[in-house]
């Protein structure tokens, strides 16, 4: 039996900007204050979209079911790590996901009635992105 403690709760993930990214974490689980969210894969591949440049790359190994994160400075790599799929239990029942940034950034978690009071908030959830409750199927 899994305890209810255990359980990861769905959040929306921010670091300063408006896009709130929908994931799971256990709210008393931090990292230096902060949030330590994981991601289901839709919402994951989105992030490795928005926050690559041209010095910090995020990118999905199929055949390995990993996210790489490369970072450069000068041409030459000065971080890489993976972040591989896992199973979680949440209020909602298993979900595979990858914990992004989990540990290392500064994601601030809300929760959707938190969003409602932000009139700019991009919610992006695990099937579409939404702006302001209208559908935007052009992301």
């Amino acid at each position: 039996m899994i305890s209810i403690e255990n359980l990861e709760k769905k959040a929306y993930f921010n670091i300063d900007n408006n896009e709130y990214y929908e994931g799971y974490h256990i709210e008393d689980r931090r990292w230096n204050g902060w949030a330590t969210p994981c991601f289901e894969k839709y919402v994951a591949d989105l992030i490795a979209h928005n926050f690559s440049t041209s010095n910090f790359k995020i990118k999905y190994d199929e055949k390995n079911d990993y996210y790489r994160i490369t970072e450069k400075e000068d041409g030459k790599i000065i971080l890489s790590e993976k972040i591989k799929g896992h199973i979680i239990n949440t209020t909602e029942g298993q979900k595979k996901v990858y914990s992004l940034g989990a540990f290392d950034w500064t994601w601030e978690d809300y929760t959707i009635d938190e969003l409602k009071e932000f009139k700019n908030a991009n919610i992006i959830t695990n099937q579409i992105k939404e702006k302001e409750d209208s559908i935007n199927l052009e992301y």
